[in-house]
């Protein structure tokens, strides 16, 4: 049957797909869980298909749990569940340390559901460089009905109002931020459909510097009661972000 152009052509007749100058469609047709923001350069990636691997739980006090579960995963088997017994409160999570990449506009993307409308959802992105350690961070707040960044001098800050996202076990939201390590400020948060401009704020300065390393993590923030899980999947760090 007549095709036009090879399959990996840039010219040719087609209305619903485009040339692959890159590989992010063929990524995701073959399997790869890359498929919701293909931007930037993956430098780190898992959806716990082989347990957590380099992944690490965040544990939060007693009561709190988290830990692999077969039950919602958003690709392949296994997600990370968090849930609490409802007498503690504290976050729980997953968290990945990394090399300290070169310098660029790094990004995180990871999918949750929520259950419990009065707990946060956040995910940071810590860096370290010699001198100073920096700290950026955004969190749903459901309550509120917001999404908020973590900004010098440490606070939270909201920017955007009127966030409505999906809820329970079974439905997947996808979240994803983006900042300079260079500039040293926020640039974009991806929650859905909707992308937000963050480049008017600047990731806190917490502490001072040491020994190098890049380290995000994917929380549940729980206030006393709460007691639905929530599930964490399909982490993608990039670097070299537009």
């Amino acid at each position: 049957m007549a095709h036009g152009t090879p399959d990996w052509g840039l010219v040719g007749p087609r209305r619903t797909t485009y040339g692959l100058d890159d590989m992010g469609e063929l990524a995701v047709r073959l399997g790869s869980h890359h498929l919701w923001d293909r931007r930037g350069d993956v430098i780190y990636q898992t959806a716990f298909h082989d347990g957590m691997e380099a992944a690490h739980t965040f544990p939060g006090p007693p009561g709190i749990t988290v830990g692999l579960s077969t039950g919602y995963s958003s690709c392949g088997a296994y997600s990370v569940q968090t849930a609490s017994d409802g007498v503690s409160a504290g976050s729980s999570g997953v968290q990945v340390y990394l090399p300290l990449p070169v310098y660029s506009r790094v990004g995180l993307e990871y999918v949750f559901t929520f259950r419990e409308v009065n707990d946060n959802y956040e995910h940071d992105i810590y860096w370290q460089n010699a001198l100073t350690l920096y700290h950026a961070q955004v969190r749903f707040n459901p309550a509120l009905a917001a999404l908020e960044c973590w900004v010098e001098p440490g606070v939270w800050v909201v920017f955007a109002n009127n966030v409505f996202l999906d809820q329970g076990d079974n439905r997947h939201n996808v979240i994803k931020t983006v900042v300079d390590m260079d500039a040293v400020r926020y640039v974009r948060c991806i929650a859905n459909d909707v992308t937000h401009d963050l480049s008017a704020y600047t990731p806190q300065l917490a502490g001072g510097g040491g020994l190098t390393y890049l380290r995000v993590r994917m929380l549940v923030e729980r206030i006393i009661g709460s007691m639905l899980p929530s599930y964490i999947d399909s982490i993608i760090v990039t670097q070299n972000e537009p």
